[in-house]
C-alpha cells in the first residue's frame, strides 16, 4: 500500500522529533557536580543528580546555594553555578542564576553586584568583574511583557566594568530580571537576576503660579523644539568618566525646600491647573546667589528655555548629567570643562518658576533620578 507525501511526513516527523532528542539527552552528561542538584524530567517527575547521568530535553536543571555542576555536551561544557536553573535543550536556556559555557573547562569566572537596592527614582549601578582580563558585556533589564533598557558598561578599575542606569518614579512596581552575557574569546557566561523593583512613597504638593506665566503652560512648537534639542545632547554622552567622587551640593547652605519625586499640582490665579511629577530637588535661594558645579564636567548646553527658563546642563560622562533651571544668569560657556565647586550661573526664577529658587536634576542614561543620591553614594 502506498502512503501520499502528506500521511509520510506526519509518521516522519513525529519520529525524527523522537530520535533528535533522543540524541540531545545522549549529549548532556554530568561530568562534574558538588552538593544537591535536583532536575526536573519532562512530565516525568523530579529526581536528584549523580555523577556520568544523562539529561534529556525539556528537563529543567536546578542548583542551590551550595552546589554547582558540570555538564558536558559533545565538544562544550556547561557550568551551573550556585542557585541556578536552566532548561535543556539543544543550548541550555538560563532560567535564572548564572551559567557558563568553555571548550575546555576554563570557564569565565564572573563577579557582579548593584547597588543600591532597585526603587523607583533611584540611580542603579551594576559592576562585572573578571579575572581574564578584556571582556566582551552585553547587558539589560526586562520585564517580560515588552519593557527592557540596555546597559552600557564601561571599563571602570582593573578587570573592572560598570554601568549605570535607574527607574523611573512612575515604574511598574514588578518582578525585572537583570541580562548579563559576557564573552571572551570562544568563552560565554549568562547571568539573569531576578528582582522586584521598591515602591517609593514621595507624597504631593502644590506650586502657586502667578497669571503672567499661565502662556508658558501652552503647548507650542518652540517649547516641542527645545525638548528635541535637549534630548538629543542627553542621549550623546562622553564615554570618559569626569566625576570625581560624591556630588557636593550645588549652593551654598542647602536648603531644600523641594523633595524629588513629589507629584505637584500648579495653580495659576488661584485656578488648578496641570499636574506633574517633580524630576529634581528645588533649594531655597534669592536671585543671584551662586550656583557651584556639585562635580566635574563639560558644559553641554547654556541656553534659556520656555519652561525652565535659562538652563545650563553639564555632562560628566558615561551617561550622567546635571541640568540647573530658573537661573538668572550663567556665567560659563559651552564646551567649558568646569571643576567641582566651581561657580557657574546665579539662582533665579525665569520661566515657570513660583519664585527663586535653584532646581537640580541628574539625568542616568535616559532615567531622571533623585539627585541626592549623588550627594550620599559615592558612584
Amino acid at each position: 500500500m502506498q502512503l501520499n507525501a502528506r500521511r509520510l511526513i506526519s509518521i516522519l516527523l513525529p519520529l525524527y522529533f523522537i530520535i533528535s532528542q533522543s540524541a540531545v539527552s545522549a549529549e548532556y552528561r554530568v561530568m562534574d557536580m558538588n552538593g544537591d542538584v535536583s532536575v526536573i524530567m519532562d512530565g516525568k517527575g523530579k529526581r536528584q543528580l549523580e555523577m556520568n547521568d544523562e539529561i534529556g530535553s525539556g528537563d529543567i536543571v536546578r542548583t542551590k546555594r551550595d552546589s554547582y555542576l558540570i555538564l558536558k555536551a559533545t565538544h562544550l561544557y556547561y557550568r551551573l553555578y550556585p542557585y541556578t536553573a536552566v532548561k535543556i535543550g539543544t543550548e541550555p536556556m538560563l532560567i535564572w542564576g548564572k551559567l557558563g559555557r568553555s571548550e575546555d573547562e576554563r570557564f569565565l569566572d564572573i563577579r557582579f553586584f548593584f547597588i543600591p537596592r532597585p526603587a523607583q527614582g533611584r540611580t542603579m549601578k551594576v559592576v562585572v568583574q573578571s579575572h581574564r582580563g578584556e571582556i566582551t558585556i552585553d547587558s539589560g533589564i526586562e520585564d517580560g511583557k515588552g519593557y527592557y533598557r540596555v546597559l552600557e558598561f564601561y571599563p571602570y578599575e582593573k578587570n573592572t566594568y560598570r554601568a549605570f542606569t535607574g527607574f523611573d518614579i512612575e515604574a511598574a512596581i514588578e518582578k525585572y530580571n537583570l541580562h548579563i552575557n559576557i564573552h571572551k574569546d570562544d568563552d560565554h557566561t549568562s547571568i539573569v537576576y531576578p528582582f522586584y523593583l521598591r515602591d517609593v512613597k514621595y507624597g504631593a504638593g502644590r506650586v502657586n503660579i502667578e497669571a503672567a506665566k499661565r502662556s508658558l503652560f501652552a503647548p507650542s512648537e518652540r517649547k516641542k523644539n527645545e525638548w528635541d534639542v535637549l534630548r538629543e545632547i542627553l542621549h550623546n554622552p562622553s564615554s570618559e568618566s569626569m566625576w570625581n567622587g560624591v556630588f557636593n551640593y550645588p549652593v551654598v547652605e542647602p536648603v531644600i525646600i523641594s523633595n524629588f519625586g513629589r507629584k505637584r499640582v500648579y495653580f495659576i490665579d488661584k485656578t488648578r491647573g496641570s499636574s506633574r511629577f517633580h524630576r529634581g530637588v528645588d533649594f531655597r535661594g534669592e536671585t543671584g546667589d551662586p550656583v557651584l558645579a556639585p562635580n566635574n564636567g563639560k558644559v553641554v548646553f547654556a541656553d534659556e528655555r520656555v519652561t525652565t527658563g535659562n538652563t545650563l546642563v553639564l555632562d560628566h560622562g558615561q551617561g550622567i548629567y546635571s541640568l540647573f533651571y530658573h537661573l538668572d544668569s550663567i556665567v560659563v560657556n559651552e564646551g567649558t570643562i568646569v571643576n567641582k565647586g566651581l561657580k557657574i550661573a546665579e539662582i533665579g526664577a525665569t520661566g515657570i518658576a513660583a519664585g527663586s529658587h535653584l532646581h537640580w536634576s541628574i539625568y542616568v542614561n535616559g532615567v531622571w533620578v533623585n539627585p541626592i543620591d549623588w550627594v550620599e553614594i559615592n558612584f
